[in-house]
């Protein structure tokens, strides 16, 4: 999707005055230990894949950019997390 802050902005505007909503997404990156795998050269696919998709206007960062998407939309008491998912 080009536009997750348009996409925001219509999910507010469906949600009635009290509501809840629950947004999920996940980082395009790898760690392992702590570290990011993307500049190891086994993971190069996945450097090439984020630069295509940049290039076409997707955002791959959606996920760490959804708390701030969610305040310009308008939404308030907007929690994030971002749990460690072993692989």
């Amino acid at each position: 999707m080009a536009d997750w802050l348009g996409h925001v902005r219509d999910v507010f505007a469906m949600v009635k005055l009290g509501g809840w909503v629950e947004m999920q997404d996940f980082e395009e990156v790898f760690y392992l230990h702590g570290k990011r795998l993307e500049g190891e050269a086994e993971w190069r696919w996945l450097k090439e894949f984020r630069k295509g998709t940049k290039a076409k206007g997707k955002d791959l960062d959606y996920g760490k950019n959804t708390k701030q998407y969610m305040l310009d939309a308008g939404f308030v008491d907007v929690d994030a997390s971002q749990p460690e998912v072993p692989y």
